[in-house]
């Protein structure tokens, strides 16, 4: 049986919802508004299960902060170690072309972007089917 759990974080968001897709738990649900700080993860997927799958085992999307309407994001895979990215990559998005940030299956909706803080509202997750959890 495979697990796996969504976290998104303000630095400090803990509640989890439970997601029919892939039996993953969510701490946010759609169309809420939530906040995070520089440097602190608005989205963090981690896999959890008991069978070796092939998939990264955590990933996250790390606001970086805004500069001339152009949000800087950080995308991180992990392995199952957790403590060194295997894979990184600097997004940014310009606020001026569109508020809506697309990562993958990821909708989100930039409400307010500051230099220390942004809020936003995820408005799709697409069912995250780019979350592979196939078994080795």
């Amino acid at each position: 049986m495979l697990f796996g759990f969504i976290l998104l974080c303000g630095c400090g968001i803990e509640d989890k919802i439970v997601s029919p897709a892939y039996n993953l738990e969510k701490s946010y649900e759609l169309n809420e508004i939530y906040s995070a700080e520089v440097g602190c993860p608005i989205i963090v997927v981690q896999n959890i299960h008991s069978y070796p799958v092939y998939s990264p085992k955590k990933f996250e999307l790390i606001y970086n902060g805004i500069e001339e309407n152009i949000v800087s994001i950080t995308y991180r895979e992990y392995n199952d170690s957790l403590d060194k990215a295997i894979y990184c990559q600097e997004l940014k998005y310009d606020l001026t072309e569109s508020n809506v940030i697309t990562f993958r299956s990821m909708k989100i909706t930039v409400l307010k972007a500051y230099n220390s803080r942004i809020n936003f509202i995820v408005t799709d997750d697409g069912g995250l089917p780019w979350v592979s959890l196939k078994v080795l």
